[in-house]
């Protein structure tokens, strides 16, 4: 087959100073140092030759020659119809005809082991029967992993002693420790940029080395193929390998179900589709079909919860990884990506909330991550899916502003600022205000005092006066003392129902104004 002439080229230019020029596309298949008896070129040889011979250029169109210099000169390429390439070396031309017959050599034997791992996939050997043909080749052990870290398969009859091997063999897995490591090294990040396999580091002091390609499947990722440098060190053209595995991998992938694709994503758009308000569209017919085709025709209560995933993962190619996760922690997942937010659609029991040990563990698991995310109230018609997530989005959003520290935010606990969302485009907010809570926040302002808070704490504690007074760390006294003065100041009554939860609404708007 040979390399075409710009390949070679390519492989000369890591060596030497070069520049090329190419006038036609011309395969390569024999080189050879330009002679005495030279009487023109043979298709498929590429010449090699001192800069005196540039003048056979003119008398032979059609040539691919390489001018070896000892220096670097001002040179153009000839008007005939020739390949050329001008090297720089002091190294003479059979060190460069010996580099090229090298180059040869090579793609030769990495087009022999592709069409070995080529027909050990065809002999219907499956991903194992590719695994074993690619060991023979790599002389390392393998493994393949979906797009969720989990193993899918390894090789086998081999005994590797390594930690972080053996630890995901046997977790089945790769650690959760192990995928925060890989986002601060950037890992993702240099799949993305780089469209190859990648080099990447792990383990104690980092000395584990690892070869890692990833299976893409229309577009998306499917897994990943990890060869550990084990047995022996990396060559070049064991990047074109395991880019040779991550490419039948994907063939593989791609011809089976959309389930074995799209590992924690719904297969069908009906979610999105509901999302976008386009429910009209979709006759009942085939709404109950696709429902029940990502089992969610039965299910009877539902709550959404919406995380935003670029601070953890700018890239998104963890998202199927964090709903792999996240469904671990509660009872059913399904989900989609909508507005670039990460929409999870969480089954549970009619008329209930997530499990409150599992919201918990959810908290923990978000607040590990500096995820953010937003949870609604529960429904009970998946049509309804809209206006909750628009209640998770809402409650996400005024969460992160006013108590950033946290990492959940209920709808329940934010319901009344996303009024205040609504209102504050229309109407300042402040004429909703009590005039007592605005005069009490002017007086603790202009004066030093805390009145507005010894009142907020007060009707909290549901004006017990020894609970909020230990609240506020003050004496119950000094309490009573403070709130007297408060109500004489201020005529509040409060044991009018209305004015307290007027009161406590006018504090709110005061928070979501970072007034307090």
């Amino acid at each position: 087959m040979g390399l075409w002439f710009d390949e070679i080229s390519r492989e000369l230019s890591e060596d030497w100073e070069i520049r090329s020029f190419e006038s036609f596309p011309s395969r390569i298949s024999h080189v050879t140092i330009l002679d005495e008896d030279f009487e023109g070129p043979k298709e498929g040889m590429i010449y090699v030759s001192t800069w005196n011979s540039i003048e056979k250029l003119n008398r032979y169109p059609g040539m691919n020659l390489i001018v070896v210099a000892d220096e670097a000169m001002e040179f153009f390429p000839m008007s005939t119809n020739c390949n050329l390439i001008l090297l720089v070396s002091c190294e003479g031309i059979r060190k460069v005809a010996d580099r090229i017959q090298d180059i040869m050599i090579e793609h030769s034997r990495t087009m022999d082991n592709d069409i070995s791992i080529l027909d050990a996939a065809i002999d219907g050997g499956g991903i194992q029967g590719i695994l074993e043909m690619a060991f023979r080749i790599l002389g390392n052990p393998i493994m393949v992993t979906d797009r969720c870290f989990n193993v899918i398969e390894h090789t086998k009859g081999m005994k590797v002693e390594n930690v972080e091997w053996n630890r995901n063999i046997n977790m089945g897995r790769s650690s959760d420790a192990l995928v925060r490591n890989w986002i601060q090294d950037r890992v993702f990040d240099r799949h993305i940029e780089e469209r190859s396999p990648i080099l990447i580091s792990s383990g104690l002091e980092k000395k584990d080395k690892w070869l890692a390609g990833r299976i893409e499947v229309r577009g998306q990722t499917a897994g990943y193929v990890g060869v550990l440098e084990y047995k022996r060190g990396f060559r070049k053209s064991d990047y074109h390998t395991v880019e040779m595995i991550c490419r039948l991998l994907a063939a593989v992938a791609g011809s089976k179900s959309n389930e074995g694709v799209s590992l924690g994503f719904v297969n069908d758009e009906i979610l999105t589709d509901l999302l976008a308000g386009r429910e009209d569209t979709i006759s009942p017919v085939v709404l109950s079909d696709r429902l029940r085709r990502i089992n969610m025709g039965q299910i009877e209560s539902f709550q959404v919860l919406v995380l935003d995933v670029d601070p953890f993962d700018s890239t998104r190619m963890l998202v199927p990884y964090l709903i792999d996760n996240i469904g671990r922690l509660v009872e059913k997942v399904s989900a989609v990506e909508f507005e670039n937010n990460l929409v999870l659609i969480i089954a549970i029991k009619r008329y209930a909330y997530i499990k409150k040990h599992d919201i918990g563990f959810l908290e923990k698991y978000l607040s590990e991550r500096s995820l953010h995310g937003g949870l609604s109230r529960s429904f009970e018609e998946i049509m309804d899916i809209r206006k909750y997530y628009r209640q998770a989005v809402s409650a996400m959003k005024s969460g992160f502003r006013l108590e950033p520290s946290k990492s959940l935010y209920h709808y329940d606990d934010y319901a009344a600022y996303a009024m205040m969302d609504e209102c504050c485009a229309k109407r300042d907010l402040l004429e909703f205000c009590h005039p007592a809570v605005l005069g009490l926040h002017e007086k603790d302002r202009s004066e030093g005092t805390d009145d507005l808070l010894t009142l907020i704490e007060y009707m909290a504690s549901f004006r017990n006066m020894n609970k909020a007074a230990q609240v506020l760390g003050i004496h119950r006294n000094t309490l009573s003392y403070r709130i007297s003065r408060i109500i004489d100041d201020t005529r509040l009554d409060l044991d009018n129902g209305l004015v307290v939860s007027e009161l406590l609404q006018s504090v709110r708007i005061l928070e979501y104004l970072n007034m307090t």
